[in-house]
């Protein structure tokens, strides 16, 4: 969405599930930005794997970390360090709602999980009736549905594509 914003000339299309973009809960919805920001302290006083079992399961559902082979929780665990990062420089981002819809012009598809965390749900949304040629669809996933619901998101991109890109 960064790159959409700030560089629209490169896109044709825009395809996103669920973006992240937690800046723009800030004015519109101050307790869910509460709640991210609260997730994004706590990873950082854990200990790798507890921190990468915190964020794992606040997306995907509790206990859903230990359900994972260990060889991948221990990847999640090296790599959880990169998550707050990401959460700092997702909350920092300066842009609003409309500079957004001033800036991507293009379509755009925005998907959700019906199973997803409500801060993820509400940006998809909020973008969605933001943005001048947006398309919005709810599947049946959580958050990690591009991963693990890979033939429904993937037929659902591959009919947009074929819409308005063909």
């Amino acid at each position: 969405m960064h790159l959409a914003r700030t560089k629209p000339e490169l896109f044709k299309a825009v395809l996103v599930f669920e973006p992240v973009a937690f800046h723009l809960l800030k004015t519109d919805a101050p307790d869910l930005y509460q709640q991210v920001q609260q997730l994004s302290l706590q990873l950082k006083k854990l200990q790798p794997e507890d921190a990468a079992a915190l964020f794992i399961d606040y997306w995907q559902g509790d206990g859903y970390f230990n359900t994972l082979p260990e060889v991948m929780r221990q990847k999640l665990a090296r790599q959880v360090g990169k998550v707050s990062a990401d959460f700092e420089a997702l909350s920092g981002e300066a842009a609003t709602l409309v500079d957004y819809a001033r800036s991507i012009q293009c379509p755009v598809l925005l998907l959700s999980g019906d199973h997803s965390q409500l801060s993820a749900k509400r940006l998809a949304l909020m973008l969605a009736e933001a943005l001048p040629q947006a398309e919005f669809r709810k599947l049946k996933t959580g958050h990690m549905g591009p991963v693990t619901h890979t033939d429904l998101v993937n037929a659902v991109l591959l009919e947009f594509i074929q819409r308005h890109l063909a």
